[in-house]
């Protein structure tokens, strides 16, 4: 403080009233607009939160699908005869799953 004191302040409440006790009403004003939640801005964070969490339930998916096809081309590998249709079909979904993560997103 210039009076060389000290001033606790333990809320936004305690602030506010130490600006406008020292620095006038027009102070605190301007420091509450400046604060005041902005719904524009907790509406745009609501919809990125679920399009993140959307890309998250896809990303699952797509793992989930590849892990698929890879458990599929082990179990033909391990095999003595080895079906080269079903092989091919598995690593023709491989590439597919990848196409599309990667060009269509």
């Amino acid at each position: 403080m210039p009076d060389g004191g000290i001033e606790t302040v333990f809320d936004l409440g305690g602030l506010l009233r130490l600006i406008e006790e020292r620095m006038g009403c027009e102070a605190r004003d301007l420091l509450e607009e400046w604060i005041r939640p902005d719904s524009d801005a907790e509406a745009y964070i609501a919809y990125l939160e679920k399009e993140v969490e959307a890309l998250k339930v896809r990303h699952l998916d797509t793992m989930k699908a590849l892990r698929e096809q890879s458990e599929t081309i082990t179990g033909l590998i391990r095999e003595k005869d080895i079906d080269r249709v079903k092989l091919s079909h598995a690593a023709g979904s491989i590439s597919m799953i990848t196409w599309r993560e990667i060009n269509v997103g």
